[in-house]
């Protein structure tokens, strides 16, 4: 299924929200063609161990993560052979993805004002820390600076003996989130461009997109003027939402519902909680955590996770096991969703990825390339989309314009 086929990407992006945006597309079908400096590449190249090669620096895990299904041509566009070059790839392309900073694009004749110029048609998306306009626009934002910023942190972690203990989320999902509200955005800007035949600037800012996604922690403050508490894994606003101590570990319960914590007491055998003023509803509950934490856990502590488990499953009660990664891959549910699949990639190593996760009409996505050698494709990309000569190829690598 390819459902971007027609479509061209150029991706002038490094690190992870941009390139995970344009691997998107890539797995929906698009052609994404990887802009890459001639020396080392993409900065994540080199985000490791592990490396793909455990004596090879240049390809990490983290760069397969977000790499996929493009091909990776070396550029110096700080050249005007270079500038030109990169042009003729962007007139003949459908979508621009970017993440330098806010301006700096400009001194090569590759900002939107520049670029619509030679392709009015052209989605160009700019993925940045704070957005095109504002006091910050040109200050640079990684994944924890903006979990920082964004009031995020101000969600996680504990507060021990008054002092706040906030933490930043164990992935970077500033990034994550930034990247799949852009891929969102430009597919809508596709479908719109083929009624106006125009094409767009897309403005994509990390803290407003990390702004967006904080949930109901936005809205308590937009309407109840609160502020959240480090509560660790406890939920603000629902309980029993937490992990909660068994016999031999950990395990999560989620009631999202008065019926689903009834279903709870009786897969525990205590009914008679519900009799108690203080926990017979969940407004009741929260104002009384602690001490309905402590009742619970004294209950469930009886139990061993593999028991309690099964039983809450019995009772269509919400809950589950606190996985390593290992674990979770290794799952049965994992292996019966065919969720990984190990690439080729041209020197024969072999790669294994998470697929994209989404099934349609019951098929999942099947058309994969491994993530490119950096400059594996330069030769390739110029003579099918630019039609240079092998001769005038060979030249502008000895001019270190290409690599």
């Amino acid at each position: 299924m390819k459902f971007l086929k027609k479509i061209l990407v150029i991706d002038l992006s490094r690190v992870l929200a941009g390139p995970l945006c344009a691997q998107n597309l890539g797995d929906l079908g698009a052609k994404v063609i990887k802009v890459e400096e001639i020396t080392q590449g993409d900065d994540i190249r080199k985000w490791g161990p592990p490396f793909i090669e455990k004596d090879n620096l240049n390809d990490s895990a983290y760069y397969t993560f977000c790499n996929r299904n493009k091909k990776s041509i070396g550029l110096n566009f700080s050249k005007n052979e270079g500038i030109k070059i990169l042009h003729g790839l962007i007139k003949k392309a459908d979508v621009l993805v970017e993440n330098f900073p806010t301006g700096k694009l400009k001194k090569y004749g590759l900002d939107y004002s520049s670029i619509k110029k030679i392709n009015p048609k052209l989605i160009y998306c700019s993925i940045t820390g704070f957005g095109q306009t504002g006091p910050l626009k040109k200050k640079k934002g990684y994944d924890f600076v903006i979990q920082g910023m964004s009031g995020l942190m101000s969600t996680t972690g504990t507060e021990e003996k008054n002092e706040a203990n906030p933490l930043k989320s164990g992935i970077p999902v500033s990034d994550l989130f930034t990247a799949n509200i852009a891929t969102t955005s430009i597919i809508a800007a596709l479908y719109k461009r083929k009624k106006k035949k125009k094409g767009y600037h897309i403005d994509c800012s990390m803290l407003d997109c990390q702004i967006s996604m904080l949930a109901n922690h936005s809205t308590n403050w937009l309407i109840g003027k609160q502020n959240p508490k480090l509560i660790g894994n406890s939920h603000p606003n629902v309980i029993p939402y937490d992990v909660y101590k068994v016999k031999n570990g950990k395990i999560i319960i989620a009631c999202g519902n008065e019926k689903q914590f009834s279903a709870l007491l009786k897969a525990i055998g205590k009914n008679n909680i519900l009799n108690d003023e203080r926990y017979n509803s969940n407004a009741k509950r929260l104002l009384n955590r602690a001490s309905f934490k402590k009742l619970l856990e004294e209950n469930l502590k009886k139990f061993s996770k593999q028991t309690i488990l099964q039983k809450l499953d019995e009772f269509d009660v919400p809950s589950g096991p606190i996985n390593n990664i290992q674990e979770i891959l290794e799952h049965k549910q994992i292996y019966e969703r065919k969720l990984t699949k190990i690439l080729n990639r041209s020197d024969n190593i072999k790669i294994e990825i998470i697929k994209y996760p989404i099934k349609f009409n019951k098929k999942s996505i099947n058309c994969y390339s491994p993530p490119p050698l950096h400059c594996e494709n330069t030769n390739e990309i110029l003579s099918k989309y630019l039609k240079i000569k092998r001769k005038k190829i060979k030249k502008l690598m000895i001019e270190k314009i290409i690599k």
